[in-house]
């Protein structure tokens, strides 16, 4: 269903052999967008509780997030939902400002997404990373605050 939204002029065979090779170039990227069930997570991955299965990676998955960030000039909205203080719809509009502005160049940018206040700010900048920009601090995780 995303696959078919992503990318409606490729039939299955191909969205799925662009998934592939996407997961080569950013796993995490891809792996959010597909479900526990389809993950083959072992062989008795469906004799397990199936919410239980879903919170438990969804818990690893923030903790991935956390741990090495996202690129804020790339992720999609599946991968930014992990991300602490965006929500979904947040997301939605962090992407809409990207696509405006054709990038960020700075974490302060992050700041004129629509929704976005100062504690969401607080919150998220940390995690997002802006690779190739003007402050060479925003590809880490060193929090703005603490760039001085």
């Amino acid at each position: 269903e995303l696959a078919a939204k992503e990318l409606p002029n490729l039939d299955v065979t191909h969205r799925g052999a662009v998934s592939l090779a996407r997961r080569l170039m950013d796993p995490m990227s891809e792996l959010v967008k597909v479900g526990p069930q389809s993950l083959g997570v072992g062989l008795y991955q469906h004799d397990v509780d199936q919410k239980r299965l879903e919170e438990e990676l969804t818990g690893v998955t923030q903790c991935c997030v956390t741990a090495v960030g996202c690129d804020a000039n790339r992720a999609s909205p599946e991968l930014l939902r992990y991300v602490a203080g965006l929500t979904p719809k947040l997301a939605e509009a962090l992407i809409v400002q990207r696509q405006d502005i054709g990038g960020f160049k700075t974490r302060e940018e992050l700041k004129a997404v629509r929704g976005l206040g100062p504690k969401t700010f607080t919150q998220c900048a940390g995690f997002l990373r802006i690779y190739s920009g003007k402050e060479q601090l925003d590809a880490t995780s060193i929090h703005p605050e603490s760039y001085s």
